[in-house]
């Protein structure tokens, strides 16, 4: 009996022990799945969000996409301006340097024209604001802001954000405003309008010069002719008494030939000096007069008869006019370089305007990793397809998994 209670008493204490046991692990089940619901609630959370996250990389694809086409085109369109542009200058410059100009002169002009072009690309491939939220872009923008500041920093994991980078390699270009572009493609028209009118303003000054050089022949032939009949008539007066007719007629044929070939080489000459743009030099002494230019000398005879011929030319207002042609031409040169400065001014207004804008925009907090991308994507493109340089806007961003 004694024995028979004793295991009694041991059996109810193991029971009682069991008892407790149950009692505990029952409070740990419940724990658990407690637990279990609360963790399966933030993984339905977390892949909700993601999945927004994504939707939300599309559709900021998809717009960056349709920007960088239009840039593209703006990109094409202004490089090509300015090459048509530099091709007109360059003919524009040859010409008054085959006509007035001295060729140190033209390569000043020519390469200070070059700058501005160049400065021209440069500052056209500054225009590039950080962040440009455009009109149609808002409501993505707001969508994946919302998805970032919520979920981002509690939800991505290092895996995640290991794909982000293969997820942005897609944005190469970057989203540039359409007021920049037609500001630029005014200037780029008013300029090459410029161009134009200077053209067409030279070619009024060599239609001038050319009737100038019309008359001045006309001038001389009249001059010549006249002065060659008087002469004739003269000696014809004189010989007739010493000279039978016929020998008298051949002589006088002769030199008839003579005066014409020699008035017409002097014609011819004297055309070609001031089609050219010579630098006339008349030396008179004792009736010898020579003509000097940088293409051919001419010295003529010392005989008296072509006095009267010579002095009814104004050489002194030929020169004049040539010398008020070049000055014309000097001075439009020089309002086009001050439209050249004036461009300059503007372009860096609008500059301002555009760095205004962007620093008055909220950023989006991905906007350090994808300006980061597009700058390299955007310089490595320019290099290989039209050889301009665009620096990055900012090579010191942090895209470490902390500052994310």
């Amino acid at each position: 009996i004694k024995q028979n209670q004793e295991k009694e008493l041991q059996y109810d204490e193991l029971l009682f022990e069991y008892e407790r046991k149950f009692v505990e692990l029952s409070n740990d089940k419940e724990n658990l799945i407690r637990d279990y619901e609360s963790l399966q609630s933030t993984y339905m959370q977390t892949k909700h969000s993601l999945d927004n996250l994504k939707k939300g990389f599309v559709k900021r694809e998809d717009a960056l996409k349709k920007e960088s086409a239009s840039y593209s085109k703006a990109l094409r369109r202004l490089y090509f301006s300015n090459q048509m542009l530099r091709d007109e200058i360059k003919n524009i410059c040859e010409s008054l340097c085959n006509e007035l100009l001295t060729v140190e002169e033209i390569v000043t002009i020519s390469t200070q024209l070059s700058n501005d072009l160049n400065e021209n690309i440069i500052t056209s491939s500054n225009w590039l604001p950080a962040s440009v939220n455009r009109e149609e872009d808002k409501q993505v923008d707001s969508h994946v802001d919302s998805d970032i500041d919520g979920y981002l920093h509690t939800f991505v994991n290092s895996e995640v954000v290991g794909e982000l980078p293969d997820q942005v390699d897609k944005l190469v270009y970057r989203q540039v405003d359409s007021k920049i572009d037609r500001q630029a493609d005014r200037e780029i028209n008013e300029l090459k309008k410029q161009l134009f009118d200077l053209s067409n303003e030279k070619s009024q000054l060599i239609f001038e010069k050319d009737f100038e050089i019309e008359n001045l022949k006309n001038q001389l032939s009249k001059s010549l002719s006249i002065h060659q009949s008087n002469q004739l008539t003269n000696q014809l007066i004189m010989q007739s008494t010493s000279q039978p007719t016929d020998l008298l007629t051949n002589n006088l044929t002769n030199e008839l030939t003579e005066e014409l070939t020699i008035a017409t080489n002097l014609t011819n000459e004297l055309t070609t000096n001031v089609t050219n743009g010579p630098t006339i030099e008349l030396t008179n002494d004792n009736n010898y007069e020579t003509i000097i230019d940088s293409n051919s000398s001419i010295t003529s005879q010392t005989n008296s008869e072509w006095d009267e011929s010579i002095d009814n030319i104004d050489i002194d207002e030929i020169i004049e006019k040539i010398k008020i042609e070049k000055n014309n031409l000097e001075f439009n040169l020089l309002q086009l370089k001050l439209e050249h400065e004036k461009l300059d001014m503007k372009k860096n207004e609008i500059q301002n305007i555009v760095n205004t804008k962007s620093n008055s925009q909220t950023e989006i907090k991905l906007d350090g990793m994808i300006d980061y991308t597009l700058d390299r994507k955007l310089d490595r493109y320019i290099d290989n397809k039209i050889d301009i340089e665009i620096k990055p806007l900012d090579e010191s961003i942090d895209i470490t998994t902390d500052n994310i």
